[in-house]
């Protein structure tokens, strides 16, 4: 057996809808009005804002048929935005962001072969996490954001 060192960053799953983490682009809240006031132009429709986000073109952003601030360009935007009906062409919108609890994990221990394997890791983490949070029930729905671990080796 060897001793690992995780830390490991969860989010609570149902916090996805309240606010966003990193860049947003995994935000599916219902915010449909961004900081300047202005309700969002849907994202299949091109008027008054001719554009290219469109669910077809983004489709793993949950666009279609709504409104909802998005992120689908994260290279360019710092969190989730959308097209205004008026005034400004595009504004951020005024989302929260998500607390992460960073959590370092010490003496997890696999055998040699399970610990060079990254899925046998994976596999594991919900347990992991489930032992750390004592089974409070809003860790069970603990979305894993990352982490980085080191293998000890034994003495």
């Amino acid at each position: 057996f060897h001793k690992i060192i995780c830390m490991i960053q969860l989010l609570s799953a149902e916090t996805n809808i309240e606010c966003y983490y990193g860049v947003g682009t995994k935000y599916r809240g219902t915010v449909a009005v961004n900081d300047g006031g202005n309700t969002c132009q849907e994202w299949s429709a091109q008027t008054p804002n001719v554009h290219s986000y469109t669910p077809e073109s983004y489709p793993h952003f949950d666009m279609e048929g709504n409104n909802y601030c998005r992120n689908p360009a994260p290279g360019l935007d710092a969190k989730p935005w959308c097209y205004g009906m008026t005034g400004a062409r595009f504004n951020l919108c005024d989302i929260p962001l998500c607390k992460v609890v960073e959590v370092e994990v010490v003496a997890v221990t696999m055998s040699s072969n399970e610990a060079s394997s990254s899925e046998a890791f994976d596999d594991d983490l919900g347990t992991v996490a489930d032992t750390l949070c004592d089974g409070e029930e809003h860790w069970l729905k603990a979305e894993l954001i990352t982490y980085s671990c080191i293998k000890v080796p034994n003495k």
